[in-house]
């Protein structure tokens, strides 16, 4: 018989709680999943830990005795953890992956909670495109990314934080910027810029898809990676960038994003982390991420 360290942290978050919606919620997994950690663990130390009913749950005699011991356990491992670390001289470092042209307000504050409940961390901000994201997550050269979702690769987790909507940066005294929306159709007129395909491929995609269902090609003029270079050649009126309608604009002065009038033109924004990643710090970065958004923070798994 074996306990691993996430069943016993499972366990002490349970009995901390008394509520498995919540500790699910902390623990960033469902809660059928939770109540079968829990289910595991009784069975493996052949004890019933915590007694259920519709109202409430409540500690048996074995669910104290295990809370105070895993308690003290949990605190011993991440002490010897950071203890070993610290005498190589490593820093525990968070890494943050996300596109920096994006309005994200979540992230400042999320990295802030971080270093209060964390002191002694760093906290990285990466510039990392959406469609690489899951790779760097899963080769662990971030820990977090923040970019489009839904992700296809499995062995991640994915939290949906933010709607949006791809849109068209113009410059305030173009005709178009005094629209509520932009119809797929105005295009036909604009030489647009974009990210290259291999960077940003839902937005390759839909571009040209929609512009070809118009009955027009798209007038790709430009492919860019630099947010600061695309809106420079908007301002000279050379083309003009698309963007999610979060994109923030304030570096460039009378510039303005307008959404594209299309229902398909949503598109999703969130953090993706590592399944089998049980790092604290992910954790309170996502939670706090969820909590300000005002969404539960309750994980997909990705399983193809």
């Amino acid at each position: 018989m074996q306990l691993e360290l996430r069943q016993l942290r499972s366990f002490v978050t349970v009995a901390e709680t008394l509520n498995f919606t919540r500790a699910a919620e902390q623990l960033l997994i469902s809660q059928p999943a939770l109540s079968q950690q829990i289910v595991r663990t009784e069975q493996q130390l052949g004890v019933q830990l915590l007694e259920r009913d519709r109202r409430q749950v409540r500690l048996t005699p074995a669910g104290d005795e295990l809370l105070i011991r895993a308690r003290r356990l949990l605190q011993d491992h991440e002490e010897l953890f950071r203890a070993v670390r610290r005498v190589a001289g490593v820093q525990d470092t968070l890494r943050v992956g996300y596109v920096e042209s994006s309005n994200l307000p979540f992230i400042a504050p999320a990295v802030r909670a971080v270093q209060q409940a964390f002191p002694q961390v760093r906290v990285e901000r990466l510039e990392v495109y959406s469609a690489l994201q899951a790779q760097a997550v899963l080769e662990r050269r971030i820990d977090v990314g923040i970019g489009g979702l839904p992700v296809e690769q499995a062995g991640l987790d994915s939290l949906l934080l933010m709607n949006t909507r791809w849109s068209v940066a113009l410059p305030a005294a173009h005709p178009l910027a005094s629209v509520d929306a932009v119809p797929v159709a105005a295009l036909r007129d604009l030489p647009l810029i974009v990210t290259p395909a291999h960077i940003n491929p839902p937005l390759y995609q839909w571009l040209l898809g929609q512009c070809r269902r118009q009955g027009f090609e798209a007038r790709i003029v430009f492919e860019s990676t630099s947010m600061a270079g695309a809106m420079q050649l908007a301002l000279e009126q050379v083309g003009f960038p698309v963007v999610c309608s979060s994109s923030a604009l304030g570096r460039w002065p009378g510039m303005v994003v307008r959404p594209l009038a299309d229902p398909e033109a949503a598109t999703q924004l969130g953090a993706i982390w590592r399944s089998d990643g049980r790092s604290p710090l992910v954790r309170t970065f996502v939670r706090a991420a969820a909590k300000l958004q005002g969404v539960s923070p309750r994980a997909t798994a990705q399983t193809a």
